[in-house]
């Protein structure tokens, strides 16, 4: 497993192809861990490296994953195959919005890797998908702070917006990471949960 992920680092590298901030990989590894033989949704299958991440590190669990890139699609599936993991994938490639406001499944793993100004979007859609004590992991939260691009003022304010929903709502804790370019950790609590 070490080696394709070897591959796919080397490659990203390469091309320019952003893949998860090493800090970053560590957390996501050390938050799915605990999850065996669960569901798992990701929102942006980019190069299949977060998916294959978390499919070593979760056992028998399965994965949904989510990318309108035909390009990303043909790569993912190809390293997947590469890792043998192939068999415990659903790979789509379809609009995530799309994917959300026609899924029905419950997922106890959901992770966003996609566009950073439909987090909030994607979030209100997500949440009725996230099975109690269930995790949502949004990547690159902090990523436009970090960089100081001030012509993407637009997308930072979405964030911001994403970001204020989440803190307030009751159904969730969170914390917010800085590391790589910021992770927020949702956790749906069956405790706190309430029926709305």
């Amino acid at each position: 497993m070490r080696k394709i992920l070897k591959q796919i680092e080397k490659h990203a590298i390469k091309n320019g192809v952003p893949i998860l901030h090493k800090k970053s990989r560590r957390l996501l590894v050390k938050l799915v861990k605990p999850f065996c033989n669960r569901n798992i949704l990701e929102i942006g299958t980019g190069t299949g490296y977060s998916g294959i991440l978390m499919l070593a590190n979760s056992k028998k669990s399965t994965l949904i994953t989510i990318d309108k890139s035909p390009d990303r699609f043909n790569i993912a599936n190809q390293n997947f195959k590469v890792a043998g993991l192939i068999d415990r994938v659903n790979m789509q490639n379809i609009d995530a919005i799309e994917f959300l406001e026609a899924c029905t499944q419950k997922f106890d793993i959901i992770f966003f890797d996609a566009a950073m100004h439909k987090y909030k979007e994607m979030f209100l859609l997500a949440k009725k998908m996230l099975m109690d004590n269930g995790i949502m992991i949004f990547d690159n939260v902090l990523k436009l702070e970090k960089t100081n691009k001030t012509n993407e003022t637009k997308i930072l304010e979405k964030v911001g917006e994403f970001l204020g929903l989440v803190k307030n709502d009751s159904d969730f804790t969170i914390k917010v990471y800085d590391i790589g370019e910021g992770v927020c950790v949702l956790n749906k609590q069956a405790d706190n949960c309430q029926s709305h």
